[in-house]
């Protein structure tokens, strides 16, 4: 069964891939290169679209076929697409994006407790119960999804990087918790494709590739927590998130310290200044080893998380002190 939806997986997404000028150019996703672009020739936002066909036919085997669908939240992941795409097409605001992600989980977590926070597992204090504080059972899991979601928006800034950052947590995941494969048979798969096309043909997730990966990522980690909380510690969370969340907060800083809007993208990311010195395979190999030693290291050896933390900022800090003279060497790829 699962070779059958592999194949209708495939002739939808070589479908969608070779009408992806008409789609664009419908839809307004695509993308002229401008004098800073990093690319010479146009490029689309189409990966949410590339990818939305194998969650949909991910849910459809899971509901009808295994009579299962414990870790998925089909209104949350779908509702999160379309604002994406909306915002792929008329470029919203930062805070109406915001906004709407605020309400579509304040209204969706009041139906779902398996996306609240009762219970938090960590290495050093043990299994820790909220049961008694509404705010971390039910807002905490709010402000992670919101923190996750701009942070793995934020690495979105060069080709490859953000999906196979996406390509690499999903991987972790499973290696976790088995199960879990039965519910990234075809995200994966198609996620390792999207790799492929996104470089060499200029397709780009987009906001609402970006929306889709990290909405099903936390969505994951937050019903696991719910059903197996002993299964992950918070370190791995933290650490998983670490480089993204640490990049997000330093470039919030520099932007308000420069009167500049913290929202508004630059060319400042870790991502842009290795890419100005490295170039682009260099710099894909370096981010993905930034961010996943960290919590392979702890999952190994997790007494030595101080070790870890410390080692895990001290390159960071290196890494942006000796690059950031190179912002004005902007690149074609």
């Amino acid at each position: 069964m699962k070779i059958l939806f592999l194949i209708v997986n495939l002739v939808i997404y070589l479908s969608l891939f070779k009408f992806r000028n008409f789609i664009a150019s419908f839809l307004s996703l695509k993308i002229k290169p401008s004098k800073n672009s990093f690319h010479k020739s146009d490029s689309y936002l189409l990966g949410g679209i590339l990818l939305i066909p194998s969650f949909f036919l991910t849910t459809i085997y899971l509901n009808y076929f295994l009579d299962s669908n414990l870790y998925f939240n089909f209104s949350i992941i779908f509702l999160f697409f379309i604002l994406a795409l909306i915002d792929d097409i008329f470029d919203l605001k930062p805070f109406i994006k915001i906004f709407f992600c605020m309400l579509i989980l304040l209204v969706i977590i009041n139906f779902d407790t398996s996306i609240t926070l009762p219970y938090l597992n960590s290495y050093y204090f043990g299994l820790l119960n909220f049961t008694d504080n509404i705010f971390i059972i039910y807002f905490f899991p709010i402000l992670c999804i919101l923190l996750l979601v701009n942070a793995f928006n934020f690495i979105d800034g060069i080709n490859g990087l953000a999906s196979l950052i996406g390509l690499s947590y999903f991987i972790f995941v499973c290696l976790k918790n088995n199960h879990l494969i039965e519910y990234t048979f075809l995200l994966i798969p198609f996620l390792i494709i999207f790799i492929f096309i996104n470089l060499k043909y200029c397709i780009f997730l987009g906001d609402s590739g970006n929306f889709l990966i990290s909405i099903i990522l936390s969505i994951f980690l937050l019903k696991e927590n719910y059903y197996n909380p002993l299964n992950y510690f918070a370190e791995e969370i933290f650490l998983f998130l670490l480089i993204p969340g640490v990049d997000m907060f330093r470039l919030f800083i520099v932007r308000i310290k420069n009167k500049k809007n913290p929202f508004k993208g630059d060319l400042n990311h870790l991502h842009h200044l290795l890419f100005y010195k490295f170039k682009l395979v260099k710099t894909l190999i370096i981010f993905l080893c930034l961010v996943n030693f960290p919590i392979y290291l702890f999952y190994f050896f997790p007494k030595y998380l101080t070790i870890i933390l410390i080692a895990t900022f001290i390159t960071y800090s290196f890494l942006v002190y000796k690059l950031s003279g190179n912002t004005n060497k902007v690149k074609k790829i």
